[in-house]
């Protein structure tokens, strides 16, 4: 997991949304053995050669094992590889316009091929300049976290981190609206106020003209 970067404030910039991990050391090691595999066999191959090319059947099974495993890794990075890709691909499609475009950190296969065994997407998560704007970001930033169907720690850990922005922008504009709704009031009284003492003032207007006429 990468540490988390380019923090502004209290809430990061940008966070990467990652693939789960891969125990890459143990892929490497298997390459690295299948490398030296296919090395040991030109070398005998070059020794057999001199030797009349002569194979014993016990080679030959030995041989069929190793291409066996060769052909079993090649399958084994070429799953990894559709799907670090795919879990990539779901973020970047989903995140729109707040995510990055994916990046890959490849592995060269016994075939000789480049397979991605790490990926990562950056993504928008610094709030926006109002709360409607914050809300509406941080849903489609944690719809983009949650998006593959193995979300990784990284990817849980980005959505938590955008669910607290989310919460904090709701507040706000719950404060916002309360506000408001208090100015409506106070105006609401001060006019109620005024029509009050308006009316109070024609009734004795009213009263006064009433008491002209009888005399």
């Amino acid at each position: 997991m990468g540490s988390l970067n380019g923090i502004i404030g209290s809430y990061p910039l940008r966070l990467p949304l990652k693939a789960n991990d891969i125990d890459y050391s143990a892929i490497a090691s298997r390459i690295k053995a299948v490398e030296n595999t296919i090395n040991s066999e030109a070398t005998e191959k070059n020794n057999n050669q001199e030797k009349n090319g002569f194979v014993s059947s016990s080679k030959d099974f030995e041989k069929k094992i190793k291409e066996m495993e060769i052909r079993r890794l090649i399958a084994e990075l070429q799953s990894i590889d559709a799907k670090v890709k795919a879990h990539e691909m779901a973020h970047a499609s989903v995140g729109g316009q707040y995510a990055g475009s994916p990046s890959y950190s490849y592995v060269k296969g016994p075939d000789g091929r480049l397979y991605a065994v790490a990926g990562e997407v950056p993504i928008d998560v610094s709030p926006e300049d109002t709360p409607e704007k914050t809300i509406r970001k941080m849903q489609q930033v944690i719809a983009a976290a949650l998006a593959p169907a193995d979300p990784s720690p990284q990817d849980i850990q980005v959505a938590s981190i955008a669910a607290r922005i989310l919460a904090e922008a709701i507040s706000e504009l719950s404060r916002i609206e309360r506000e408001k709704l208090e100015e409506l009031r106070e105006e609401g009284n001060k006019t109620d106020k005024v029509t009050e003492e308006e009316s109070s003032k024609l009734h004795r207007e009213i009263k006064g003209e009433r008491r002209w006429d009888l005399f």
